[in-house]
């Protein structure tokens, strides 16, 4: 029995090492809090795939990997998924290193005063920019995700530097200069795309919700 026992937590500890060694560590990481149809697995990876289009290697590895974590919150769903996904959200803000924040108009008072409120003067002159942040009001990149319904309403949006528990009001400063120069870019690229394309902008929450059910409806009658 303890040759049994001790040959497991050896098998144990042998994973959890090599894992440490090979996983990859993101150059980015962002956090989505939105609660509507962007929250899916596969929309999630496609926006990430679109970041790291503007994403320098950060971490020195040869490679640009984003990765993004789902956590959808709304006070007006206090369900146990909805616990767990704000003690995720808390959580993972003590980390000065995640900037980007992913949110829509169902974010709750308390959060919404992490975000700066100064991207407009750090971004002049794109009609896609304000106080909140980064609007993701395109239809041509709700396509892109394969997101039908995505509401108008989702923007991605910098948290204001600060100390945390994981780092340094001057460490995160740097973490969010990073970030600030990877949203510029997608900024400027977005509205020329959009542009281009003559894109009408995506439906209200209501509207989108109803698009994503029937898509979701017609996918599983195929």
């Amino acid at each position: 029995m303890w040759i049994i026992l001790g040959t497991f937590i050896a098998a144990v500890v042998t994973f959890i090492t090599i894992d440490t060694i090979m996983r990859v560590k993101p150059d980015v990481e962002l956090l989505l809090i939105c609660d509507n149809a962007l929250q899916a697995d596969k929309c999630c990876n496609l926006l990430a795939r679109r970041i790291e289009k503007y994403t320098p290697d950060l971490n020195g590895d040869g490679k640009v990997n984003v990765s993004v974590i789902s956590c959808a919150m709304n006070n007006e769903k206090v369900d146990q998924l909805y616990a767990i996904n704000s003690q995720k959200f808390f959580a993972n803000i003590q980390q000065g290193e995640i900037i980007m924040v992913v949110t829509d108009s169902a974010v709750e008072k308390d959060v919404d005063e992490i975000f700066t409120l100064t991207l407009p003067e750090e971004i002049p002159d794109n009609r896609y920019v304000d106080e909140t942040g980064l609007s993701l009001n395109f239809g041509f990149l709700a396509e892109e995700l394969e997101c039908p319904g995505m509401p108008n309403d989702v923007y991605i949006r910098l948290r204001a530097p600060m100390n945390t528990l994981g780092d340094s009001e001057e460490k995160m400063q740097r973490y969010y200069n990073e970030s600030l120069e990877i949203v510029k870019a997608m900024a400027a690229d977005l509205l020329a795309q959009a542009d281009s394309v003559g894109d009408q902008g995506l439906p209200d929450r209501q509207t989108a919700a109803e698009l994503g059910q029937k898509a979701y409806e017609a996918q599983w009658a195929e």
